[in-house]
């Protein structure tokens, strides 16, 4: 699952008397408002989208490492309700990684799993090149990530190692677990609780 998003740029105001300031506040959040952008993506496909009227930038971006923030939040959460055990080993929840048994859901959110940043043959083609993570269904992801992962350890567990791939599998984890995917998690248990966030607004999946 992949979120694309941009932000509009707005400029600081100068501090107004009272009537003024208060019309300038409410200009000022029209246009963010209606300059908001973005796009969730699933499987290849399109499934929420909304670009703001007055949207007038670049391209979508990807969210990248932002959403590990989300995703330890969800971890965190699902710990504390019982949904998960971080202390379980991976392959309680995903056996098919044969992961060894010292690799626990706790060292995937804290990259101290000794799996390396990036799953090896990752990158085969120009078209990887420009986008490593785009042709990576769950489905996909399940078949030709998972079954190996374990020959990919690269480090001890214990020892701190930035992992992109750790993440994508902690992700896993969490869906098997609860039984929902990424998005519903993540609005669940970090968007919902906050309101409306500027950045996304209003979203129905």
């Amino acid at each position: 699952m992949e979120l694309q998003a941009r932000t509009p740029r707005t400029a600081q105001m100068p501090r107004q008397p009272s009537a003024a300031a208060d019309t300038v506040e409410a200009m000022s959040w029209m246009v963010r408002t209606k300059s908001k952008a973005y796009r969730l993506r699933s499987d290849g496909r399109v499934d929420v989208e909304r670009i703001g009227t007055l949207h007038q930038g670049a391209p979508m971006l990807e969210w990248g490492s932002v959403t590990k923030t989300v995703t330890a939040s969800i971890a965190d959460r699902l710990g504390r309700e019982g949904v998960i055990d971080l202390s379980m080993p991976v392959t309680e929840y995903l056996p098919q990684s044969r992961l060894p048994l010292d690799a626990d859901v706790r060292s995937l959110a804290e990259h101290t799993s000794g799996l390396p940043r990036l799953p090896r043959r990752m990158i085969t083609s120009m078209g990887d090149a420009r986008d490593p993570y785009a042709k990576y269904t769950t489905a996909r992801f399940d078949s030709d990530i998972l079954p190996d992962i374990g020959e990919q350890l690269r480090g001890q567990v214990g020892t701190f190692e930035y992992s992109n791939l750790g993440y994508a599998i902690l992700t896993r984890v969490l869906e098997v677990a609860a039984d929902q995917d990424w998005w519903t998690l993540a609005k669940r248990y970090v968007f919902d609780p906050l309101g409306p966030p500027p950045l996304l607004g209003p979203v129905s999946v």
